[in-house]
This record gives structure tokens, C-alpha cells and sequence, in this order.
């Protein structure tokens, strides 16, 4: 909710061919503050058997923009939430140990069990350096994913500054971020409930990142 305005990012059917066995799809809608409609953004001509739709999207604010991301680009989509329009798209920095999402992931198959689905969907989730968490903290743009290297923790903390968008540091770290306020990050301990093994307890575990001197 921001600027008396609803922004849901996610994947909403806006035209189907079926024809060509496509459809057209919008990634951010906005409402105004009484749930009316206002403007669907960042359209998408796909099959109609992709499967995306399972994908993760963020939407987070900053200032006078609003931010929007798909778990699978390094890509900010800067959005003016007056004029209702996207003002530019950033790429971000890609740190050396990023994984590419496979182009097989999130196509259909025909599934005569559901848990053969769910099977899938646990390892698109967790098989390549997929954004999980995306927020704004102490001016910076924070972005949490995975490394998907044995060599290296879980999960990599990315830190850009919000307004040039340029890396600034990276952290490894095998807990999984669930939100932050005024300098403290809160994280899950071990990984994502559902997703990551050694996860026997509730535990949650506080940070504050301080600059190296």
C-alpha cells in the first residue's frame, strides 16, 4: 500500500488466443485505496502451458517509485505511482556465483499425481539462485537468494543502494530473511520452512550489518 494505492504483483490473465495457445498476462496490478481498478503493468505474451504463474514476485516502495522484481531476473522495474507507468528498468549487478534459472523450469507437464507437481515445484524453488526476499532497509535495496553452491552458504544477502541501484556488498548466510526494521533483520534459522532440510526448530535470529572499519 502505497500513495493510497494497492500494488499486487503477481501473474493476472489478461487476454487469451487460443489459437496459438498463448495468453497475455499483466505482473502488477494497482487499485485505488477503495479496491477499484486503475492500471495493470508489465504485460506478458506466454503459452498458455507455461507455468510461471508459481513463480515469486515483489513489489516494494522507495521514495517517490515503487519497485518491482520476478524471482528469476536480477532486474528492478522502476514504477511512478502517480503517473501509473513504468519509468525505467534497472539490471542489476550479477555476482560471479549466480546460477541461471533453467529454460525447462516452470513448463507444463501432465501430472497424474499432485505430489509429483508439488515435487516439482520444491525443486524449481530451490535448484537456482531464485530471489526469495526483496526490501527496502537504511536506503539500501536488499535482495536474498540462493547461491545454489555447494561451496557457499544458502542463501547471499545482496545490498544495493536504492537510488543508483549499484551493489554495494554481499553477505553469505544459511538463514532465511524474513523482514527488517529500523537496522535489525529478522531471520528464520536454517533455511525456508518447507523448502531447506536441518530445520528441527523455531528459532529466530537477529542481525545488524555494520561496515568494516
Amino acid at each position: 500500500f502505497f500513495e493510497d494505492k494497492w500494488f499486487l504483483a503477481g501473474q493476472h490473465p489478461a487476454n487469451y488466443n487460443k489459437k496459438e495457445n498463448t495468453k497475455t498476462v499483466s505482473l502488477l496490478r494497482i487499485f485505488n485505496n477503495d479496491g477499484k481498478p486503475l492500471k495493470e503493468l508489465i504485460l506478458r505474451n506466454l503459452s498458455i502451458y507455461d507455468q510461471t504463474k508459481e513463480m515469486e514476485y515483489f513489489v516494494v516502495s522507495k521514495g517517490d517509485r515503487v519497485f518491482f522484481m520476478a524471482e528469476n531476473e536480477l532486474k528492478v522495474y522502476e514504477i511512478s505511482p502517480e503517473k501509473l507507468e513504468e519509468i525505467k528498468i534497472v539490471k542489476l549487478e550479477i555476482p560471479s556465483f549466480y546460477k541461471k534459472m533453467p529454460e525447462d523450469f516452470y513448463t507444463y507437464k501432465k501430472y497424474t499425481d499432485t505430489k509429483d507437481f508439488l515435487r516439482d515445484v520444491q525443486h524449481w524453488r530451490t535448484s537456482y539462485s531464485r530471489i526469495i526476499r526483496v526490501l527496502i532497509e537504511d536506503g539500501l535495496l536488499v535482495i536474498q537468494l540462493r547461491t545454489c553452491n555447494e561451496e557457499l552458504n544458502k542463501f547471499a544477502l545482496l545490498f544495493y543502494d536504492s537510488e543508483k541501484l549499484e551493489l554495494e556488498k554481499s553477505i553469505f548466510i544459511d538463514d532465511f530473511l524474513l523482514g527488517a526494521r529500523n537496522g535489525l533483520y529478522y531471520f528464520y534459522a536454517n533455511g525456508r520452512p518447507g523448502l531447506d532440510d536441518d530445520i528441527n526448530e523455531c528459532i529466530i535470529k537477529l542481525y545488524a550489518f555494520e561496515e568494516k572499519k
